[in-house]
């Protein structure tokens, strides 16, 4: 019966919200969307399995993020709520918690961020993203998009074995299974560019870039994750991300000479989108 049963996360858009991006390290304009997942049997919807989440997207570099459904209540009509110029309100204390991460923001290139700060910045930059590495290739296509899939490719491959049978042209059996696995291919490709995990480690890198962590530091948030039982700690390995953190600040232009502090912020995030 588990083989006949999948989960899907449904995303539904709502429309613009704004957020503090640790990847453009400032305020931007995101793309808003409920998500939720849900329990299917074959291709009928058995309902919801988890509370949903909020998901936000940076119109300027592309980052995922999850937020608390709590920020930003949604009381629209459904037609409001599928307009992309529909932006629900943003409660105060996630305003002031945009202020407070500006300015910490600010603190940091001056030079004067307190230690927390800086521990908590870092906290937050690999928390934002955890949830996209609990999630599985082909969780955001919905099951008809599945089975029609295998379907397709169960007839052509299905189809020219019959017909090489029929009319002993084997070239009909190879035409047919090529079609098949030229179509698997292609939807391979197709779903793992929908999802959000393909992108992750760059994301979080790219917000850690700034900060520079430690080894010791990415350890001891890994070591948060697991005893939280969040997957991104099991995913997480500090070597290769550290690996990473480098590859963008080379990326960023943010190793220079000790005489020069000034770092490129702002457009240098476009490299990031997807």
């Amino acid at each position: 019966m588990a083989s006949l049963t999948a989960t899907t996360l449904r995303v539904r858009p709502v429309g613009t919200t704004i957020d503090f991006c640790p990847v453009c390290r400032r305020e931007r304009s995101f793309r808003f969307a409920e998500a939720q997942a849900h329990r299917y049997a074959l291709v009928f919807d058995r309902g919801p399995i988890a509370h949903p989440h909020h998901e936000l997207t940076c119109e300027s570099c592309g980052a995922i993020m999850e937020r608390a459904v709590e920020e930003r209540p949604v009381t629209m009509t459904s037609a409001a709520a599928n307009s992309p110029l529909a932006e629900p309100e943003v409660l105060p204390l996630v305003r002031q918690r945009i202020a407070d991460w500006a300015d910490m923001e600010t603190r940091r290139r001056a030079d004067k961020l307190h230690p927390d700060e800086r521990e908590e910045m870092i906290r937050t930059a690999m928390l934002s993203f955890a949830r996209l590495y609990d999630e599985r290739p082909i969780e955001r296509v919905h099951p008809m998009t599945r089975f029609t899939l295998t379907v397709v490719v169960a007839a052509l491959m299905g189809g020219g074995a019959w017909a090489w049978l029929a009319t002993g042209n084997r070239w009909l059996l190879v035409g047919g299974a090529c079609a098949g696995v030229a179509i698997s291919i292609g939807a391979l490709v197709w779903i793992r560019s929908r999802c959000p995990r393909t992108r992750v480690r760059r994301w979080v890198a790219a917000a850690l870039a700034p900060l520079d962590p430690t080894e010791a530091e990415v350890t001891a948030i890994k070591r948060e994750m697991l005893t939280s039982r969040l997957k991104s700690g099991e995913c997480i390995k500090p070597a290769r991300m550290l690996k990473e953190i480098a590859h963008q600040r080379e990326r960023l232009s943010l190793v220079k000479p000790k005489t020069d502090r000034a770092e490129p912020v702002g457009p240098q995030c476009q490299s990031y989108s997807s």
